[in-house]
């Protein structure tokens, strides 16, 4: 679930507004299907399309875009720099701001 709400700050905007506040209310406040559902005034099947749908776009657009991947992996590269810097290893900060300026 961490995953579809990291992929819903990233692409959200992306997505219908529906969509965006049915997956936010899911992933991200826990509410279950029949919390949201009674929220819209729909059914709890509806909100299960909204969300497999939802999700499957957003997967369709890391696949494409990879921003996620990305942001973790720049993620990686800053901690691997900090733990350089305090052992004083400069050689391998520089290879990790290699690293990371290819993602670019």
């Amino acid at each position: 679930m961490a995953e579809a709400a990291l992929m819903l700050d990233f692409y959200g905007a992306l997505l219908t507004p529906r969509s965006v506040e049915t997956m936010s209310l899911y992933y991200n406040e826990d509410l279950s299907l029949a919390e949201i559902a009674y929220h819209f005034d729909i059914s709890r099947q509806s909100v299960h399309d909204t969300l497999k749908r939802g999700r499957r776009q957003l997967l369709d657009y890391e696949s494409k875009l990879g921003l996620v991947a990305k942001a973790r992996c720049r993620r990686s590269c800053i901690e691997q720099i900090n733990s350089a810097l305090l052992a004083g290893d400069i050689d391998q900060v520089y290879i990790h701001l290699q690293h990371m300026a290819e993602l670019e």
